[in-house]
């Protein structure tokens, strides 16, 4: 008979009892006068259940099918798979290159040395008369001051051409070649004239290379020896010059002088230097993020120069591409000028096949204007170049060899473990879990992991568990850390309360370990800012553990049972118990010893009755287990509790029934086996002395 139907019973009774009393009454009306009516009372049991409750070790530990796994013996594996958040590498590829040192030579340069013109006339020849000339020998005089007394070029490259001009009215031939020479007897060129006649009124040029040869002050033409047939008639003879000798230097290109006069050139890629970036970082192809570099020239030349230069390996966007970095700046005579390059959006590329360790700058120098005064120039003066990093190279992407680089790791995995972490909190002894740190790179070198594992509670408590030494090297692409699983179960087992409710993965990271390094070919790989180390933590704890100062928890409504039924009488009713029974049923199917509390809550779920009332537990042994450890038969135990009239009241404002379970396994948390289908039940009802006043 369910509850409601006995309570609406014991009503009909009542009533019927009442019924007959008053018929039972008017029957002897007739034969004698009553005495005075008296209200009937009656004491009657009301029973009705409190509440029923099964907790299997499916509630204990999550109902999340995603995360409880069971074998076919229905043994518990609790199994986690959580993604761990990128840690991307970002601005950590850099480049700082060291001061560096480099020098522009000038390298040859352009002259212009003025012609040298001198008129010669011949001694045993009148001028300005009328004769007929005899046939002769001619030796004429040194021209001691063939070039300019200020002028003085060590020619690299160019040519000396000597015109001789006969202003006579006869032919005349040259009798030996006619001789350039230096101040210190050295023939610097040699003109042949010897091979044909230079006629009366014309001229002849004779070239020779100067490359080589210096001139300047005290150069002389000699060897001017000449003859004429002479005429067999009188003919004018001039009355100035009766010959002109012509020197001209023709593209000449210096290695050293002293001149007056430099005329405005360019020198084009006159010179190269490589200014070495001095990093252990060596690169085939970078983008790069940002960065600055600072050019300081010094210009050792004794004019000013618009000084051009060129980076080779140095890329910047150029026409929806890239071409090599290139500018120029002013830099007086024997003065300096500084550059700030910015190099974002640039890029560094090495030639095919090899790795970049500096960048080569090409010159070109720009001589603007005519130099009028005097000036000494010679190839190896120099603009000297001092390059120093304003900010480092930062790398969007880098393909090449990268030096050792720390990259710092933080990622929190929450972990989601249901009732472990909300109804559930216990002090636990896992002998044993399963954690594995699965690893994803898209860095292209061998990295060292310095990690540790970290449990975390809400309340701030943390435990760690270090990566294992032997498995800290991971490669690009991705691994697979497994740690000891006795190691895991003492880690979880060290937090108290409860198992945590995040994993952390924090520590460092070292990208291409020295061990790795190497600086070739064979020692690249490729990495980005975007570039980064992912992956997932899977855990898994088997429900074989040990438990002890475990507490579970759980609420229902007053009355219901776990087939939804059952009904708490009204208030008019329960203001009518005079006392009450409450009896405690437990069935204990668990490999862990079980105390029960059970509490009445109002509708703000405040505690308004502790059941027993002492605050100590109901304790129920665990359950008899078989050799495998697996619970066979349930430990039992039953509870009598009398309540008061005033207990007995505080059913009327009571809505809730609060379940509370302290569990623990054998000697103080040993490790005990746990199934699916264990589980404890808890049945409560109570039986009022209900009282019937008329």
């Amino acid at each position: 008979m369910s509850v409601g139907n006995s309570f609406w019973t014991c009503r009909r009774k009542m009533a019927e009892l009442l019924l007959g009393t008053v018929f039972s009454l008017s029957s002897f009306n007739c034969i004698k006068t009553p005495a005075p009516p008296v209200a009937p009372s009656w004491d009657v049991d009301l029973t009705f259940p409190v509440g029923i409750k099964t907790v299997t070790v499916g509630d204990l530990v999550d109902k999340d099918p995603s995360a409880l796994k069971a074998d076919p013996a229905h043994r518990i594996v609790y199994s986690k798979i959580m993604a761990v958040p990128s840690t991307l590498v970002g601005d950590r590829i850099s480049l700082v290159p060291a001061n560096a040192y480099g020098q522009i030579r000038l390298g040859t340069f352009n002259v212009e040395v003025k012609p040298v013109i001198t008129e010669i006339n011949v001694p045993s020849i009148p001028r300005g008369i009328t004769i007929p000339v005899p046939s002769q020998t001619m030796n004429l005089p040194t021209i001691a001051t063939a070039m300019s007394s200020t002028t003085t070029v060590e020619v690299s490259s160019g040519s000396v051409g000597l015109t001789l001009k006969n202003n006579l009215p006869v032919d005349i031939a040259a009798l030996n070649p006619v001789q350039l020479i230096d101040d210190h007897g050295n023939v610097e060129a040699i003109f042949d004239f010897t091979g044909s006649a230079i006629p009366a009124g014309g001229s002849r040029t004779v070239y020779d290379n100067l490359a080589g040869k210096s001139l300047g002050d005290g150069v002389s033409i000699a060897g001017l020896n000449f003859s004429t047939p002479g005429s067999s008639s009188p003919v004018r003879i001039p009355p100035d010059s009766m010959l002109v000798a012509t020197m001209i230097m023709d593209n000449i290109r210096a290695s050293a002088a002293q001149i007056t006069g430099i005329p405005a050139q360019r020198l084009i890629d006159n010179d190269r230097t490589a200014i070495r970036l001095n990093d252990s970082t060596q690169v085939s192809n970078v983008a790069i993020r940002s960065g600055s570099l600072r050019f300081a020239f010094t210009n050792r030349i004794a004019v000013g120069v618009q000084f051009k230069f060129r980076l080779e390996e140095l890329l910047r966007p150029a026409a929806g591409g890239y071409a090599p970095y290139e500018d120029s700046l002013f830099l007086p005579a024997l003065g300096g000028n500084s550059y700030t390059l910015n190099l974002s959006g640039c890029r560094l590329r090495a030639p095919a096949g090899q790795l970049l360790s500096a960048l080569q700058l090409t010159s070109s120098v720009v001589i603007p204007t005519d130099v009028s005064g005097r000036v000494a120039v010679h190839d190896t003066d120099k603009v000297q170049i001092d390059m120093s990093t304003l900010a480092p190279i930062v790398a969007d992407s880098v393909t090449g060899v990268i030096k050792p680089t720390w990259i710092d790791v933080h990622s929190a995995v929450a972990l989601n473990l249901g009732s472990f972490s909300s109804k559930l909190v216990a002090q636990l002894n896992i002998p044993s879990a399963s954690l594995t740190l699965n690893t994803v790179s898209s860095v292209g070198f061998p990295a060292d992991l310095d990690l540790r594992v970290s449990a975390v509670k809400s309340t701030g408590e943390v435990v760690y568990l270090d990566i294992p030494a032997g498995q800290r090297r991971v490669q690009a692409g991705g691994g697979a850390i497994a740690f000891d699983g006795a190691e895991v179960g003492a880690f979880l087992s060290k937090l108290s309360g409860r198992l945590p409710d995040s994993l952390q993965v924090s520590g460092k990271v070292l990208v291409n370990p020295p061990d790795c390094y190497s600086r070739g070919a064979a020692g690249a790989g490729s990495v980005g800012r975007n570039s980064s180390f992912s992956g997932s933590v899977t855990l898994s704890i088997p429900m074989n553990l040990g438990i002890s100062q475990a507490t579970y928890r759980d609420t229902t409504g007053f009355g219901v049972t776990e087939d939804g039924g059952g009904k708490k009488p009204g208030q008019s009713e329960l203001a009518n118990v005079n006392g009450a029974k409450l009896f405690v049923e437990v069935q204990n199917g668990l490999p862990a010893q079980v105390g029960v509390r059970v509490y009445l809550l109002d509708a703000m779920h405040r505690r308004l009755l502790t059941l027993p009332q002492s605050g100590q537990s109901l304790q129920v042994n665990a359950a008899a287990v078989d050799a495998q450890g697996i619970a066979a038969m349930p430990g039992t135990s039953t509870l009598t509790i009398n309540l008061s009239h005033a207990e007995a009241q505080l059913y009327i404002p009571a809505e809730y029934v609060e379940y509370e379970l302290d569990l623990a396994t054998a000697s103080g948390g040993s490790p005990a086996v746990f199934l699916t289908s264990d589980a404890v039940r808890v049945r409560v009802w109570t039986q009022c002395s209900y009282g019937v006043n008329n």
